[in-house]
Order: structure tokens, then sequence, then C-alpha cells
């Protein structure tokens, strides 16, 4: 991964997290002094000369709109789903409206990147008129890495949200009618 100044490519990780997972960069270049400030092209010159080059286009969450002919169109979802990876959906059904609550978190990352924690679970949908994802509402009280979300419906026909978060308990909220 690498970022972009004036046309040129810089690697995002500094040597020793690079010299991780390619190994053959400790051989080329034994001190800091020797790559740092330089480009992706300087560090690896002809290293990878006959590998096929992969860019990833688009890393933003994102959905996708059925047009009801077999097409679908990709648009990013709100603003507010950008902060931090997005791990779980669940559909919430308000009459004929159809909203989505999404939820996610990450703090398995490289002291370099600092966890991505800054989304809380966020109600969103589908505006069809102006043909936009729409972000309505936030559950701020819930912390940390949700990974699943279900709805429980109870003895009496009432509905219970159940959000799973990684290595912590599980939440559970009451729909009020």
């Amino acid at each position: 991964m690498c970022y972009t100044v004036d046309g040129q490519e810089y690697t995002f990780l500094a040597k020793d997290e690079l010299e991780r997972a390619l190994p053959v960069l400790k051989k080329a270049y034994e001190r800091y002094g020797e790559v740092a400030g330089k480009t992706v092209q300087y560090m690896f010159y002809d290293l990878f000369k006959d590998y096929t080059e992969l860019k990833a286009e688009t890393l933003s969450s994102s959905g996708f709109i059925n047009d009801g002919k077999g097409n679908f169109k990709r648009m990013d979802l709100p603003d507010e789903l950008q902060l931090a990876p997005v791990f779980s959906f669940a559909p919430v059904l308000e009459g004929a409206t159809k909203n989505y609550l999404a939820a996610g978190n990450f703090y398995g990352v490289l002291p370099y990147e600092g966890r991505y924690d800054a989304l809380y679970p966020s109600f969103f949908s589908y505006n069809t008129n102006s043909a936009q994802f729409i972000q309505s509402s936030i559950l701020p009280d819930v912390k940390g890495e949700v990974r699943d979300m279900k709805w429980l419906e109870t003895a009496n026909g009432g509905k219970i949200l159940v959000i799973a978060r990684n290595n912590d308990s599980l939440l559970f909220y009451k729909v009020r009618k």
C-alpha cells in the first residue's frame, strides 16, 4: 500500500514492516537511510518485474443498487459509514421504508495505522427520489468491534436487536413501539 505526493508513490509502511512480508528487502537495503524518503519505484526497482500489478480502485464501503433489469450500480455509503470498516448489516423494516443498520470497527492493526474505531452503529436508507444513501441516526452507546447483528422476535411479537462484539459481551436492544 502506498500514497502519492506530486505524482510520486511512497510506501505507507516503514522498512521493518515491509520486510516482514517481503524478506528480500532485508538483503537489498541494510539501513533505513537507504530507503527513507525514496519512492516505491526506487525501493522495488526490478524486484517485481515478472509480477502482475494489481490496483484497488475503490476502498470505500459501498452499496449496489439493482435497477430491476439485472444491472447494478455501485454507490458509496454515507460519509459516516466510511470512518471505519463495516462488518455487519441488519435490515430495519418500518412500514414500506427499508432502512439498514451498519456497524463495524477494527482494532487489529499496526501501530502505524492506529485502530479504526470511529464507526458507531448507524441507520441508513436508500432514497430512490434522490438516488443516494442517507444516514439518519446512530446508536452512540455501542463501543467496540461489532462483528454481527441479528433481530430476534420475542414470544409476544416484539423485536430485540442483538449486537455481537469481538471479545466482548453481547448487547441487547428492545424496540419500543
